[in-house]
């Protein structure tokens, strides 16, 4: 026969129940929760019964925790997938753009190469009439040219620092090349021209001063002075 002690224990262990309402059986996470709260709070439950519902709530909450990781986690592949989809669909583009025929990317480097010529040549002039250096060394020569060039815009009032000075063509004895000279803006080289009239009150009175011309240009006027067979002119126009 069972001890008073241990009925005693079966009827405090199944009185819990009669606090459950009618829909606590389903099983769901709050069900649950509040049962063993009820449990827990219910002053006729045994300590050990209560050391295990505290135990369960501990577990309870750390699969919470361990549910709500994993749901960030899950969001964060889902976000890595479709960055991976967006590389891969930009990584397809750049081959599709790299397998294209190589006369297409010939074409646009060549429009390129055009497109800066052409701003180049808008911001530059060509003076004849400035005598060559005849220092030993290329550099000094290259220097004794960039020096009287920027005493001639000085002449002019032109304020600014030429970006490039060098002579056109090659070296040869008792013949003045062409100087070009290209500045930091078309700006300064309208300026320039302009004031190219100022020319024969200078130090440089010799001098002239054109804007560098295209290719279209220059052979334009070759042609011309074919027909005029006029050789007194060319060196002007020959860059």
């Amino acid at each position: 026969m069972p001890s008073a002690a241990a009925s005693q224990l079966q009827k405090r262990t199944r009185r819990p129940t009669a606090v459950e309402s009618e829909d606590s059986t389903d099983g769901t996470p709050d069900n649950v929760a509040k049962a063993l709260e009820q449990l827990r709070a219910d002053k006729k439950t045994p300590v050990f019964l209560k050391t295990l519902i505290n135990h369960m709530v501990a577990v309870q909450e750390k699969l919470s925790s361990v549910l709500l990781e994993n749901q960030e986690l899950h969001q964060q592949v889902n976000n890595l997938r479709d960055e991976n989809n967006t590389l891969k669909r930009a990584l397809a583009e750049a081959e599709n753009r790299l397998s294209s025929p190589a006369s297409a990317r010939e074409i646009n480097l060549s429009t390129m190469a055009s497109d800066f010529e052409e701003k180049e040549r808008l911001r530059s002039i060509v003076i004849h009439g400035i005598s060559e250096s005849t220092a030993p060394k290329s550099i000094e020569r290259a220097n004794d040219d960039y020096d009287v060039i920027c005493d001639l815009l000085d002449h002019l009032g032109i304020e600014c620092v030429p970006q490039s000075v060098y002579r056109l063509g090659r070296k040869e004895p008792n013949k003045c090349r062409l100087v070009k000279v290209v500045f930091p803006s078309s700006f300064f080289q309208k300026l320039t021209i302009k004031r190219a009239t100022r020319l024969p009150s200078t130090p440089y009175r010799g001098a002239f001063i054109r804007p560098s011309l295209s290719k279209e240009e220059r052979d334009r006027n070759r042609e011309a002075r074919r027909a005029r067979c006029s050789s007194s002119q060319d060196f002007l126009y020959s860059a």
